[in-house]
């Protein structure tokens, strides 16, 4: 599978990192691999700065954010 280079948020304060994921990854296996690391269940996820659900597929490099209890907008889907 093709590999694609996306930048990484994992909470509000946390910095980008660069990582790569397969392409047509879901944000929830995304989300899965992370959430280990992170101290609240992922809520949604934010691609290029929409909030979308979990289910939508990475197809090209871009910026995700995942979204937790600590985010005002993931807490209101909550």
């Amino acid at each position: 599978m093709k590999l694609i280079k996306i930048l990484l948020r994992t909470g509000p304060r946390e910095e980008e990192k660069q990582v790569e994921v397969e392409e047509g990854c879901t944000l929830e296996a995304l989300a899965q691999d992370w959430q280990e690391r992170l101290p609240y269940p992922i809520l949604a996820a934010k691609v290029d700065n929409v909030i979308v659900e979990l289910t939508k597929k990475i197809e090209r490099p871009c910026k995700v954010e995942l979204l937790d209890m600590r985010n005002p907008s993931a807490n209101l889907m909550y």
